[in-house]
């Protein structure tokens, strides 16, 4: 379930899943909150921040990210973000599409950190 709210050059938007899955004789259910603020800087700039919260039976993690975009034309932007993750429980603090892989040993999350800190540059064209 999810809803938006725009007032002036600023869109707030909040979201929350309920996501219940089975593997063989495995099953659970991961809850996630988020809520993130995006305001229109000037025509061409974007700044966002964001924070959600996913939780897995004991396992948890919160996730905080901030994007600055430019739009160099109607369909090219160029985009700085931060995000900073961070797990507990024995949850991996591992980001979704990259980064680092988790070290498991017998199916448990051994690695020394609990957080995890992405910084991406990019260009990005939409066709």
């Amino acid at each position: 379930m999810g809803g938006s709210y725009r007032f002036g050059r600023s869109l707030t938007r909040l979201l929350f899943t309920d996501v219940h899955f089975r593997v063989r004789d495995d099953s659970g259910s991961m809850t996630t909150y988020e809520a993130n603020e995006v305001f229109q800087l000037t025509p061409a700039t974007t700044l966002m921040g964001g924070y959600w919260y996913s939780k897995l039976e004991g396992q948890k993690w919160q996730n905080v990210t901030v994007l600055l975009d430019y739009a160099l034309s109607k369909r090219t932007d160029v985009y700085t973000s931060a995000t900073y993750l961070r797990a507990s429980g024995g949850a991996a603090p591992v980001f979704l599409g990259g980064g680092v892989a988790p070290v498991f040993a017998n199916g448990e999350y051994v690695s020394t950190g609990q957080s995890s800190t992405a910084v991406r540059v990019g260009i990005r064209t939409l066709f």
